[in-house]
């Protein structure tokens, strides 16, 4: 049983709690229970003060302290006094929806009631409005441009285009953007790499990847997007904007097409304006829009145009303050990592300077990923530097020479100190800019602009993505992206042999390799053993004892002896291994099968999901498949087949798989392991779970983990070695 929310109902004028029940039968069902309360005192105290997720506002409550009480963004307090708060009314056309938002706000600022109104259809938010759309934030409502009589209509100080207030006769503030100047090299580049710059790739997984880490690592990718000179001054010239509502309209529309595409991060790497309002409101549209995804900034040359009373250290601050407090990051001549439990960190330039290799190395070990970067400059480029007016006159070529062998040296001990892992060079300048030394680090990727010579490369080891600058000319902004693995070895630098290690370097292994694991044992010895890049580890007790390390859990060694294990590690893998494989093969046939009409696919131990009620078991004995709905681990709901369950529970996804039948009659022909009848079955024995237990054991070979010993002669789980 879980608390959803509460409220109070105005018809019963009881405190109410809404909970949701499950009850066993031949099918689930949900019902719905409701505590009720006569006193807000009693409410109160039933709650422990927490008014999080509740909606109380009109409850009466004349004069109650709520300020001892747990209150966040879903609190929703009643008005005590309306009379002593700031009331605001929001009315916007956003993502394609019309809206409005009534706020009330205590002197504090606190928002004690607030209450919101969505509207599909333009009249109806007009009507309810009663026509008045003073202030109205309605810059890209397109459709205003139809209106033929606005005589009811109040559009004082809204905020509508140049072209839709000329439409309808109104007045409008000009604003006329900077001439922007362009590089006849750059105009070269740009049209010479037209093709470059407009074939999209999907990349997909490496063949490295797929070829080490399976089904269990699959969601460790994390896709990176990149995108470089933007150019708003050009593209805002392009657009004809009239107003400074038409520049808001370019960048709304701009950075809605962007973050379309962009997954989990972004990087933007330099260019995107030389006009720092127009850069601002570009920072502050994209950290209103981008949720949670994490967005890193380089400085362009164009960003220093507007600058030429600062000096680079003061530019640099003015930049970071904005990109801050915006929610995003700048990059400059720093390494940024995010670790395992997901915190970014910033070693900045002193501290790189500061470390040995062996010491920047062991900083970095626990890191997902890492992006070192910044402008990086163009010391080396005797074409097309600071003398050519490339940063207007705000750094000389003097210092444009001095930043590219600042960059050029922390680079250098990068390299130095992380060889094995892949890192994200970012910087604006490509690096024959400022690198004198022409090779490329193996497994690192580099990404940069500034050239609008749009280029791509990648073998697997050599990463150069230099091919989305968007550059000069008006077109589709649109990003690209590439695949980085973010789950990491932390003993990747380890040779094969024997070490004693920690509690914590034990559990930070499993925190890289992504495996969930609870372990608050008082282990007095623990035992690395890698070899051929597995792992085996084995904790000695205090009395000596020794037990093989499946996680948290423990299995007591059948052999004292460590050598022997170390020794035999070869033998264990290989014949676990071959099974293993074919049976995650079919796994995996299934599971695609699963994503390709819909469901999740997603695979843990014998089981896949459909969704979070609904599963598919593949038994390992005989390639089986049990299709049931569960609950709770107890009681389970077996149907006949696949199909049954998904015309049942997911009729949604079964009206998928009946489509893909349709043009494809055997995508999937999968056994059942029970009888077909007419109603599903009540199921409460629970060895699929110990199986399937067992199998997540034998799966951690996947991820380079032997979390098993089986003895040959009396291995208790022999997996079929032949899937229909």
């Amino acid at each position: 049983m879980s608390v959803k929310r509460a409220f109070f109902d105005d018809v019963t004028h009881y405190y109410c709690e809404k909970t949701t029940f499950r009850r066993v039968g031949k099918k689930y069902e949900r019902i719905n229970i409701y505590r009720y309360f006569e006193t807000l005192d009693a409410f109160l105290k039933y709650r422990n003060g927490d008014l999080t997720n509740t909606d109380i506002s009109s409850a009466p409550a004349a004069g109650y302290d709520f300020s001892n009480c747990r209150t966040d963004s879903t609190s929703k307090l009643p008005v005590t006094d309306a009379a002593m708060l700031d009331y605001y009314v929001m009315k916007k056309y956003i993502d394609r929806q019309f809206k409005v938002e009534q706020i009330w706000k205590n002197d504090s600022g606190v928002i004690i009631k607030n209450r919101e109104f969505v509207f599909d259809y333009f009249f109806d938010f007009v009507t309810f409005l009663n026509g008045d759309l003073s202030w109205a934030d309605l810059i890209t409502c397109d459709g205003l441009a139809n209106l033929v009589d606005i005589t009811n209509i109040n559009l004082d100080h809204a905020k509508i285009t140049s072209s839709v207030s000329i439409k309808l006769g109104l007045p409008y503030t000009p604003y006329h953007p900077r001439e922007e100047e362009s590089f006849d090299l750059t105009i070269q580049n740009e049209r010479r790499t037209e093709k470059e710059y407009l074939t999209v790739r999907d990349l997909g997984l490496s063949s490295e990847k797929k070829g080490i880490v399976d089904i269990l690592q699959e969601h460790t990718n994390k896709q990176v997007n990149y995108i470089s000179d933007i150019h708003l001054g050009h593209r805002l010239l392009q657009e004809n904007v009239r107003s400074w509502n038409d520049v808001e309209y370019v960048i709304r529309n701009l950075v809605d097409d962007i973050l379309s595409e962009t997954k989990g991060m972004l990087l933007i790497n330099g260019d995107v304006a030389s006009d720092f309002k127009v850069f601002k409101l570009f920072v502050q549209r994209l950290g209103e829009r981008k949720g949670k995804k994490k967005v890193v900034f380089t400085l362009g040359n164009y960003e220093l145009w507007d600058f030429t009373d600062k000096t680079w250290n003061e530019i640099v601050s003015i930049y970071t303050d904005v990109i801050m407090d915006a929610g995003m990051i700048l990059l400059q001549n720093a390494i940024l990592y995010e670790n395992a439990d997901g915190w970014l960190h910033m070693v900045s330039a002193e501290e790189i300077l500061s470390l040995s290799p062996s010491e920047l190395k062991n900083k970095c070990r626990n890191a997902k990923y890492i992006i070192f970067g910044g402008i990086a400059f163009s010391g080396y480029n005797t074409r097309f530097n600071a003398d050519n007016g490339i940063y207007r006159n705000t750094i000389s070529r003097e210092k444009e020479i001095k930043e590219t062998l600042l960059f050029e040296t922390l680079y250098h001990q990068v390299t130095a100190a992380i060889q094995d892992k892949p890192v994200i060079i970012m910087t604006h300048m490509p690096k024959k800019c400022w690198c004198a030394d022409g090779e490329f680090q193996k497994k690192y990727i580099y990404v940069s602009g500034h050239t609008h010579r749009n280029m791509f490369y990648d073998d697997g080891e050599i990463r150069i993505y230099a091919d989305n600058q968007i550059g000069y000319k008006r077109r589709l902004v649109r990003t690209k992206w590439f695949y980085i693995d973010t789950a990491y070895d932390y003993f990747y630098d380890y040779k094969d042999g024997i070490y004693n290690i920690t509690s914590e370097q034990y559990k930070e292994f499993f925190r890289g390799i992504r495996i969930r694991m609870d372990f608050n044992r008082d282990i007095n010895t623990i035992y690395m053993l890698k070899k051929s890049m597995y792992y085996l580890f084995i904790c000695e007790s205090r009395s000596g004892t020794l037990s093989i390390m499946n996680g948290g859990a423990l299995k007591r060694a059948s052999y004292q002896d460590i050598q022997y294990y170390y020794d035999n590690m070869e033998k264990q893998i290989a014949y676990i291994k071959k099974p293993l494989m074919i049976y995650t093969s079919y796994q995996k046939r299934i599971a695609e099968y699963v994503k390709n009409i819909g469901g999740q696919g997603s695979i843990h131990g014998c089981i896949i999901d459909i969704d979070y009620y609904c599963h598919l078991f593949i038994n390992p004995f005989d390639g089986k498949v049990t299709a049931y709905s569960a609950e709770d681990m107890k009681y389970k709901l077996a149907y006949p087949s696949f199909a049954a369950l998904l015309e049942m529970e997911c009729p949604l996804l079964y009206a998928n798989y009946k489509k893909a039948l349709e043009s494809t009659p055997n995508a999937l022909k999968v056994p059942a392991n029970i009888d077909v009848t007419a109603e599903p079955v009540l199921v409460l024995e629970t060895t699929i779970y110990k199986a399937s237990r067992e199998i997540r054991k034998l799966q951690k070979l996947n991820t380079g983990v032997l979390a098993v010993w089986y003895e040959v002669e009396s291995m208790t789980y022999e997996l079929t070695d032949n899937y229909s």
